[in-house]
C-alpha cells in the first residue's frame, strides 16, 4: 500500500512537472504618459490589447488585436516578430533579442549595441513577498506576489497573481520581458507600476531630446500595466499553427533598429487604417473584479 502511494505521489508530481500545452486568452492594458509613449517609438502605446498565446515545448506565439504576432522558437533559438498589417517581419537569435527585451531577467546579459560596442547588465534582483490566496482560479489554488524591482533608474512594482504550472521560459520572455516566478508559474493577473527617474541633464540638451522625440521631457516618466487571463484551454497544439502566412517578408536582422522601424511602420498603417484601440484608464489600484 505505502509503495502504491509514494507511486501515486510521483504520478501527480511528474504530472504537474510537464510544461503547459495549448491556448491562453489575454486581455491587457497600458497606460503610460507622453514622453514614454514618445522615446519608445511604437514600443509601447496606450489602450486595450486582446491577445490569443499559442504554447508547445519551448515555443510561444502571441497574436494580438493590433495584428502584431510574436513567434519565440526556442527549439531553432530564434525569434520571428512580423506584422500581418504591413506585410513585414524581422527573425532574430533568441539570445540576441532576449539579451535586449528581457528587462526584468534574473540572468547577467550583455547587450550588442553594434559590432563594436557592448554593455554588460547584472542580474535583476528581486524583493518578492508571496501571499496565499483563499480565491481559486476555476479549479486552482492561486497565489499572490508583491515584487519590488528597483533599479538607478527605474523602479517597478508589481502585483502577480499566480497558478502553479509549468510554463517555459519563452512564456515570460515573450509576456512578461523575462518576469518569472520561482517554480516557473502561470501568470493569471498581473498589474505593474513602472516610474522612471531620469538623470538631471541641462536646458539644452533637454530642447534637443524633447525636439527629436516630440514630446517634452518628464523626469520622472511612469506607465501603469495590467493583464488577465481570460480563458485557458489545454490541448494539443500542432506545428502547423505556428507557420508564417507565405505573404509576410521576413528579414534576418542583428540590429535593434531594424525593431524599432519596423514596430513604427505597423503602428503608422495601424493609423492609416483608421484602426481603432480601446481606450480605458487605470489605476494602479485595481479591484479583484476587473475589466481594468
Amino acid at each position: 500500500m505505502k509503495k502504491k502511494f509514494i507511486l501515486f505521489v510521483l504520478i501527480i508530481s511528474a504530472i504537474n512537472s510537464f510544461a503547459f500545452e495549448g491556448e491562453l486568452h489575454y486581455r491587457s492594458m497600458v497606460n503610460a504618459d507622453e514622453f514614454m509613449i514618445a522615446a519608445s517609438k511604437g514600443l509601447i502605446f496606450n489602450g486595450v490589447r486582446n491577445q490569443t498565446v499559442l504554447i508547445k515545448g519551448n515555443k510561444t506565439l502571441i497574436t494580438d488585436n493590433t495584428q502584431y504576432c510574436q513567434l519565440y522558437d526556442g527549439d531553432n533559438g530564434k525569434i520571428v516578430l512580423y506584422s500581418l498589417a504591413c506585410k513585414k517581419g524581422l527573425r532574430f537569435d533568441y539570445e540576441f533579442y532576449r539579451n535586449f527585451m528581457a528587462t526584468w531577467s534574473r540572468d547577467k546579459r550583455i547587450i550588442r549595441i553594434n559590432k563594436k560596442v557592448s554593455i554588460e547588465l547584472s542580474p535583476t534582483i528581486y524583493n518578492v513577498e508571496e501571499h496565499q490566496l483563499l480565491e481559486k482560479y476555476e479549479s486552482y489554488d492561486m497565489k499572490a506576489y508583491k515584487i519590488l524591482i528597483e533599479h538607478d533608474n527605474n523602479n517597478d512594482n508589481f502585483d502577480i497573481y499566480c497558478i502553479n504550472q509549468k510554463m517555459p521560459s519563452s512564456y515570460y520572455d515573450a509576456l512578461y520581458h523575462g518576469l518569472s516566478i520561482d517554480g516557473d508559474k502561470l501568470i493569471v493577473k498581473f498589474v505593474c507600476h513602472s516610474l522612471m527617474k531620469l538623470s538631471k541633464i541641462d536646458g539644452i540638451t533637454k530642447k534637443i531630446i524633447s525636439k527629436k522625440i516630440g514630446a517634452k521631457i518628464n523626469k520622472q516618466p511612469k506607465m501603469y500595466e495590467c493583464a488577465e487571463l481570460k480563458k485557458i484551454a489545454a490541448r494539443d497544439v500542432s506545428d502547423e499553427e505556428f507557420s508564417i502566412p507565405n505573404e509576410i517578408l521576413i528579414k534576418d536582422s542583428e540590429d535593434i533598429v531594424d525593431l524599432y522601424n519596423i514596430l513604427t511602420e505597423h503602428w503608422h498603417v495601424l493609423q492609416k487604417n483608421n484602426f481603432q484601440i480601446e481606450q480605458k484608464q487605470i489605476e494602479y489600484e485595481i479591484n479583484e473584479d476587473w475589466d481594468f
